[in-house]
């Protein structure tokens, strides 16, 4: 069978860097498409999937028989050494988005040698920033010459084996990364993690399957590196699975979301929520810090929600907070109920109706003032809502099903119900 979206990926070459990106709203056949495109590959063309979470490398092995792609052992030592068994006997793999930073040298030189194509299932965490401990600590050794920063490359360094030795106030973490040249300083901000641009340059191919792209720190990551975006779109076969398709060809989705989706609209419950700044990292700090009367109700406000609003079993719920909050909230109903709210992709709450999202969730400045320094301004309610769809879509409204959700922050209640009337038809 004549693979007819084959020829849709556009090739890097030293001369033209391209990423091509699928964005397809959830439940749009993307991964579908994938599967299908990853079978239908020629034999000299390799294959590396890389997804938020082990269990959908298991997925992709089940689904791709005719490549012969391999799930990768799950433990981090194991796994680097199965990628390295796969790569250099020309062999595909599916392993994790953890996976990409670890890659060492010797696979990627492996990789760039032969016709690997590299697909991202969601946009992967290009960047992650320090803790407050960490910063404080980096401003006042930079104060003290502590640091070197590349005029090129504003890539961070120790400026000595003895600074290096000294700064054991930092988590062994942030000392990795500044010591495998992984944290950048510009305009007098720093951004810990930025994906290593080598990785990318070994793959002959990228393609990003995600949604709400120009709401991610990837798009623009790529763009602010001299990647060219190829959009797709996905579209319907004729056997009732899914292809990849130009983006004005691709299916148009319209979700029927506004009956399955009821945010409680209770003035009792909302009100903590009205102001911009309510319910921001900051407002958590200060407010936690000051030990108020608005930090108190919020926390027995997620509480109450689920015992008398929605009155629901606890294994038909799930939350989410800042984590360094997150013991202020949960008693032992709620304990286990926790997730991130930066979790993109899981399966695990698949079951789950009630929802409580006492966040309003904001781009970190440090990430906008890089991508900023890059000549690209971020918009920070799609990156929001991005965030917060994501998080959503973990509960049983991904099979199709009725959800129950809490939302206080006004802000990000009108983003969400917004999107919901937009994906709607109207």
């Amino acid at each position: 069978m004549e693979n007819w979206d084959q020829n849709l990926l556009v090739e890097s070459t030293e001369d033209r860097r391209v990423v091509n990106i699928a964005d397809v709203i959830m439940g749009g056949g993307k991964t579908s498409a994938a599967i299908r495109y990853i079978n239908q590959s020629p034999p000299d063309e390799k294959i590396l999937f890389v997804s938020p979470y082990n269990k959908e490398g298991d997925r992709i092995e089940r689904a791709c028989q005719q490549k012969d792609i391999t799930a990768l052992e799950e433990h981090r030592g194991a796994k680097m050494n199965d990628l390295r068994y796969r790569v250099f006997s020309g062999r595909s793999a599916a392993g994790t988005h953890a996976l990409l930073s670890m890659i060492t040298d010797d696979i990627l030189e492996r990789i760039s040698e032969q016709n690997y194509t590299l697909i991202i299932d969601e946009a992967v965490d290009v960047t992650r920033t320090a803790s407050r401990k960490d910063i404080s600590t980096f401003n006042y050794i930079m104060l003290h010459d502590g640091f070197l920063v590349d005029e090129e490359t504003n890539v961070v360094s120790f400026a000595n084996e003895k600074e290096e030795a000294a700064c054991r106030a930092f988590s062994s973490e942030f000392t990795d990364l500044v010591t495998s040249g992984n944290v950048q300083y510009r305009n007098s901000r720093m951004v810990v993690w930025l994906f290593p641009l080598r990785i990318l340059a070994a793959f002959k191919r990228i393609l990003m399957l995600t949604y709400m792209v120009e709401g991610s720190t990837a798009y623009y990551y790529f763009l602010g590196n001299g990647y060219e975006a190829n959009m797709l779109g996905v579209r319907k076969t004729e056997d009732g699975g899914y292809e990849f398709c130009p983006k004005d060809q691709a299916d148009k989705v319209a979700l029927d979301l506004k009956d399955k989706i009821h945010i409680v609209e209770n003035r009792v419950y909302n009100k903590i929520g009205d102001a911009d700044n309510s319910l921001t990292s900051g407002w958590y700090q200060k407010n936690k810090r000051e030990q108020t009367k608005e930090y108190s109700v919020v926390t027995k406000k997620v509480r109450n929600v689920f015992k008398n609003y929605f009155r629901c079993r606890p294994r038909d719920f799930f939350w989410t907070c800042y984590k360094e909050y997150e013991e202020d909230f949960a008693d032992k109903n709620i304990k286990k109920r926790f997730l991130s709210c930066n979790m993109r992709a899981t399966n695990e709450w698949a079951n789950c109706h009630y929802l409580a999202y006492p966040i309003n969730f904001n781009l970190h400045p440090d990430v906008y003032a890089y991508f900023k320094s890059l000549g690209y301004t971020m918009d920070k309610d799609k990156y929001s809502l991005s965030m917060m769809v994501q998080w959503v879509w973990r509960s049983a409204i991904r099979k199709g099903e009725e959800i129950w959700l809490y939302v206080p922050s006004a802000r990000m209640r009108g983003l969400f119900t917004d999107w919901l009337e937009e994906v709607s038809g109207g």
